[in-house]
């Protein structure tokens, strides 16, 4: 069922990663944080990973290389060039330009939650309409909701070894990385990341 669900959400993202492979085409010497568009589209870059927004499609993770004032942005299988100009970004057929905002995302604060093992909250993707929320609780259980019209509530166990979070439902087990505040992993063939509550 979650399979199913998660393919299904797959679809949707795949058409919206056509568009952001669409609008990005066409980000500098060196970049780091978090660039912000319009709408709440964003790029954010955290060490040698970047997660790509736009808004309403779930963040995409990817990695990215840097080429004098090119950045090569490597998402859904796809590179996309931007050009640094200064604190911006240019670039792409929808000509909108991304502005650097405050703290990267490396230096944002927040609880290390890998450092100490301890992995119990919530954690949620936004995709548009729908979302996923993933609440890691005590001894090891573990809740999933898909919310998109009618709620579908799937119960397992999680397990954190290092910074490694395997979570099983269904008889399904998905590993996810835990960086500070955020869950990385995959989903249905789709990376996704969910930031705690």
């Amino acid at each position: 069922m979650l399979e199913n669900r998660a393919s299904s959400m797959c679809r949707f993202a795949g058409c919206v990663t056509m568009a952001i492979v669409a609008f990005l085409a066409g980000c500098g010497d060196s970049v780091s944080g978090t660039y912000e568009g319009q709408g709440g589209d964003k790029i954010e870059f955290d060490g040698s990973k970047v997660y790509v927004t736009m808004s309403p499609a779930p963040t995409l993770a990817g990695e990215y290389e840097v080429d004098g004032n090119k950045v090569i942005l490597k998402v859904a299988g796809q590179s996309l060039v931007l050009t640094k100009n200064g604190d911006t970004l240019e670039g792409g057929p929808f000509g909108q330009t991304y502005t650097k905002a405050g703290k990267s995302a490396s230096t944002s604060g927040g609880t290390s939650a890998n450092a100490s093992g301890n992995a119990e909250g919530i954690y949620v993707v936004n995709m548009g309409t729908e979302s996923i929320s993933i609440e890691l609780g005590a001894n090891g259980r573990a809740v999933m909701t898909m919310n998109g019209g009618v709620p579908d509530v799937m119960e397992g166990q999680y397990r954190v070894k290092g910074n490694t979070v395997s979570i099983t439902v269904n008889d399904q087990t998905n590993d996810f990385r835990l960086v500070g505040d955020t869950l990385e992993g995959g989903l249905g063939g789709m990376t996704l990341r969910f930031t705690k509550q």
